[in-house]
């Protein structure tokens, strides 16, 4: 689709429904999905370990990795789209080479992986944060395979004081870390060194921050969406469902106005969408009865993902409204059908001798000047 004959009103609209889903033919569960920075790459993994990678402009299957063994549990891209790191639920994570042959990096931790994520920024791949469970998160050189485990500060009067979620901030010199008691701490990404601790109003099961850096999403265990300001930690607006009390599964920033999140606790496949200005809730995208287990925003476009507890990857969009007087500056567009007149003479044939007479009829216009005086004719003498 050419965007310059799209209605320049709807390029930022939200999707209104699901367009079919990706689907290559093979038969397996969808545990995470991951865009690559310019969204022409969607990484999908599976419960039997597998990693497929689609060319989402064509919509067709570009490579399968294969390294799990178990589920996939996180899918994370490097800057440049070159690398693409895994966790699974084997213990295992994985640092792919996709213009290679394989592996760049693998490693067998002690304990089960929640997440991964490649540095955001890092030009030359050098960094991943690893959170584990029952284990501080952990950042983990890639080329030399050191492991650097976050020193954390630890409450003797709180049960709850092991750490599980890490995540980068937008531009990697910071990194959050939540607690299951509601602790959320910030070390710097460089040297590793704790800068404060501040407490949330219950515990902390993942983040999500903003391409733009000014805002960021924590999702809690009181089934509450805070969207949160990065330059003062501060609570701006709380996404709740007041109606059905469902708890987040999948959140995301959607473009610059919006925030979409979606809940596993009912046999619906529905996806809500509020506002970052206001906090209220816009509206919400229904589609087939499945639950839905993860969402994911593309980064150029206004187009969503979800995935269902079937498996299934659904793609959510709006129909374009072509502008059709780019073709042509006279071209009018009809609101509805209209009976139309043509002249008498409009379509009657012509021959050769009438369209020649009607030719010599026409007046033709002669524009004369004066050049001024005309030197005298070169006479050759006699």
């Amino acid at each position: 689709m050419n965007i310059a004959f799209l209605d320049p009103l709807q390029r930022n609209a939200l999707p209104e429904r699901s367009r079919g889903d990706l689907d290559d033919g093979s038969s397996y569960r969808i545990t995470a999905i991951k865009f690559n920075d310019d969204g022409s790459l969607l990484a999908v993994g599976t419960h039997d370990g597998r990693i497929v990678i689609w060319d989402f402009d064509t919509e067709t299957v570009a490579k399968i990795m294969i390294g799990h063994v178990r589920p996939v549990t996180s899918i994370t891209w490097s800057k440049n789209g070159q690398y693409l790191a895994s966790s699974s639920l084997d213990w295992t994570l994985s640092v792919w080479d996709l213009t290679g042959t394989g592996y760049l990096f693998t490693k067998t931790f002690d304990s089960l992986l929640f997440s991964a994520q490649l540095h955001p920024t890092e030009e030359t791949l050098t960094h991943c944060l690893v959170s584990q469970c029952l284990e501080n998160p952990a950042v983990v050189n890639v080329r030399t395979g050191e492991v650097t485990r976050l020193k954390m500060l630890v409450e003797e009067d709180d049960p709850l004081n092991f750490y599980f979620t890490a995540h980068y901030n937008h531009d990697g010199t910071l990194i959050y870390v939540g607690s299951q008691s509601g602790r959320i701490s910030v070390f710097d990404a460089t040297t590793f060194e704790h800068q404060k601790t501040f407490n949330c109003k219950a515990g902390v099961i993942e983040f999500q921050f903003s391409s733009e850096g000014d805002q960021y999403l924590v999702n809690c265990s009181d089934r509450t969406l805070r969207l949160c300001s990065t330059a003062d930690d501060r609570v701006l607006f709380e996404l709740t469902d007041p109606v059905n009390q469902v708890h987040w599964k999948g959140f995301a920033f959607a473009g610059e106005d919006y925030v979409i999140a979606a809940s596993p606790d009912r046999m619906e496949h529905r996806i809500y969408v509020f506002s970052r200005h206001f906090g209220e809730l816009v509206k919400n995208l229904e589609g087939v009865n499945e639950s839905v287990l993860g969402l994911e925003w593309h980064p150029r476009r206004n187009i969503v993902l979800s995935y269902s507890s079937v498996g299934l990857v659904y793609v959510w969009s709006r129909p374009p409204t072509e502008n059709w007087s780019a073709y042509a500056p006279g071209f009018v567009e009809l609101a509805e059908n209209e009976e139309y007149l043509e002249r008498e003479d409009e379509f009657d044939e012509m021959s050769d001798e009438e369209k020649d007479e009607e030719v010599i009829d026409q007046d033709i216009v002669v524009d004369v000047w004066d050049t001024g005086d005309v030197a005298a004719p070169f006479m050759i003498p006699s």
